[in-house]
């Protein structure tokens, strides 16, 4: 609540000095556990935030609060024959609403309307030696009106009633923990009618139970249970009374046995893992260093698929192996294929981007960027694509010509005729020839 009404008051067009004296304020009023107290407090806070000029009474209040903020208690505040006059006055609950019917919002209403008048009173008997007053702000007041119908929520005035103190909050947190698990069953996207719904019978057989379990109750119960076994009774009537009469008793928690001997776990390390493809991420030697990588989503997945496809098909490798003189990356794939056989997915992914200039003496890669950038551009020699194309002359002086492409580009406007297409498209194609003679 201290934090809600801090962003409140930040919104509001005052000066800080004003903004701290009323936040203090409000503190004292979290920490009320007197209706009586907290009446005298709101009074004060009105009679020093709502009052234009610096009356008598302003004065009194200013110096009232001032002193219980430097002693942290409201026993200081001490009480007037005006404070007692709006103890002894008579409220009447006019508005309806959610807020608005709660019996606390009409005491601090008649409250404030007795304050507000009273400053009014004092301001129009001025002979002109009162001066502004400074802390006027009536829209931390206004503020504060906001949430009076809730007092008992946020502030302690109901804890002497109840015996209760503020050291801790655990009745709150073990009830909320007991409404999501237990009542809610950790389903909590629920409609709000569901909600009260279950919440309303929850709470009803809390209740009834309380109601068996008290002691003129289980007097009760005893003389019926010995009143049975004094009358003879068939099966059929002690089955029929027995759901009434018998107590609820929970079942004793048996005590777990401890194993004699504990054999710990194998330590798996960064490359011994039980996992059938690459994790995000990593961390592993190289160049006796400890490298930690991070943003790998851009070579786990190719990398991973190359593997699959080398371990699918056996000429994959074969006619890699041919070509790894040819090409570093080729060779570089031939060991990942390796290192990945024996799920050691982390040296793996290293081998592949420590060829990379941008990783040199570098403990830690960042592989942030595009599968084109990590994988597609280093297999140009796997990708490319070479044909020839035959000039139609027969008196052209280049009659053939080869071309390389890494790109294949194939114009299909029906899916279902993709594989035509790129079988016209890799047939020895000839060309008109343009050459002037």
């Amino acid at each position: 609540m201290m934090k809600l009404m801090a962003v409140k008051i930040a919104k509001v067009k005052a000066k800080k000095s004003i903004k701290d004296l009323f936040l203090y304020s409000f503190g004292l009023l979290l920490n009320t556990a007197s209706l009586t107290q907290m009446k005298i407090l709101f009074r004060r806070i009105v009679c020093v935030f709502m009052a234009k000029k610096e009356t008598n009474d302003c004065k009194h209040s200013l110096r009232a609060l001032k002193k219980a903020i430097d002693n942290q208690s409201t026993d200081l505040l001490g009480t007037s024959e005006v404070d007692i006059c709006a103890e002894g006055e008579s409220h009447e609950q006019v508005e309806l609403g959610v807020k608005k019917s709660s019996p606390f919002a009409g005491v601090m209403a008649s409250v404030f309307q007795h304050a507000h008048e009273r400053s009014k009173f004092e301001a129009d008997d001025d002979d002109g030696t009162c001066t502004e007053n400074s802390n006027f702000c009536p829209e931390l007041v206004d503020l504060l009106e906001r949430y009076t119908g809730t007092i008992p929520l946020w502030s302690g005035v109901m804890l002497k009633q109840f015996h209760k103190t503020r050291d801790t909050n655990a009745p709150v947190e073990n009830w909320f923990r007991t409404t999501k698990r237990i009542v809610l069953r950790n389903q909590l996207h629920r409609r709000p009618g569901d909600f009260l719904q279950i919440m309303r019978e929850f709470v009803a057989g809390r209740v009834r139970g309380m109601t068996l379990m008290s002691p003129k109750r289980q007097k009760k119960i005893r003389s019926e249970m010995k009143g049975l076994k004094d009358t003879k009774m068939t099966e059929e009537d002690h089955s029929q009374q027995e759901p009434f009469i018998q107590e609820e008793k929970w079942q004793k928690r048996l005590p777990r046995k401890k194993p004699k001997y504990f054999t710990a776990p194998l330590s798996k390390t960064a490359t011994e893992t039980n996992k059938n493809c690459p994790p995000w991420s990593g961390r592993g030697r190289f160049e006796n260093q400890t490298i930690q990588l991070t943003n790998t989503c851009t070579v786990d997945n190719l990398l991973y698929t190359i593997h699959l496809s080398m371990k699918k098909f056996p000429k994959i490798v074969e006619e890699l192996e041919s070509l790894k003189d040819k090409d570093q990356w080729i060779d570089c794939l031939l060991k990942i294929h390796c290192h990945f056989t024996n799920r050691q997915w982390t040296e793996g992914k290293i081998l592949w981007l420590s060829n990379f200039p941008r990783f040199q003496g570098k403990k830690y890669w960042d592989c942030f960027g595009s599968e084109e950038d990590f994988i597609s551009c280093r297999l140009d020699y796997l990708q490319a694509t070479q044909w020839e194309i035959t000039c139609s002359s027969e008196n052209c002086p280049l009659p053939s010509l080869r071309r390389t492409s890494n790109l294949l580009e194939v114009p299909c406007n029906d899916f279902t005729a993709l594989q035509n297409s790129i079988d016209s498209w890799a047939e020895d194609s000839q060309t008109v020839c343009r050459r002037k003679k």
